[in-house]
């Protein structure tokens, strides 16, 4: 009976431990209700450079998609998406150039950018 017990407290003493490990964990992660320092990035870049890279490959007559992930402060992707019958090697190229130029006219360091060009499929 004695060693009942003794297993009964020491499961109550470990579940109240993990419960003040997990709250803890979670007074740390609280949202303050303020936007980080990565927010506030990624919001410059979608409301200056996307914009403007959208706006240049709209001049130019291409059909896209245009995705973004920030990663970080120094690493940056952009994915346009074309149609899979514009993908080759030319076009590629013609909208890597473009936008080169357009992060190169920013205030953005063209060296945190992969720009990575796909296919999307029409569905019809």
């Amino acid at each position: 009976m004695r060693r009942s017990i003794i297993g009964i407290v020491v499961i109550v003493c470990m579940a109240f431990g993990a419960i003040l490990i997990f709250n803890e964990r979670l007074d740390n992660t609280v949202d303050t209700g303020y936007p980080s320092e990565l927010d506030l990035f990624d919001q410059k870049l979608k409301d200056t450079l996307l914009k403007e890279i959208g706006w240049r490959l709209y001049e130019e007559n291409f059909s896209f998609g245009l995705e973004s992930e920030v990663l970080s402060k120094e690493e940056v992707e952009i994915v346009i998406k074309l149609p899979i019958e514009k993908i080759n090697k030319e076009t590629k190229n013609e909208v890597n150039k473009i936008i080169n130029e357009v992060v190169t006219a920013s205030d953005f360091n063209p060296a945190i950018f992969t720009i990575r060009v796909t296919a999307y499929e029409n569905q019809n």
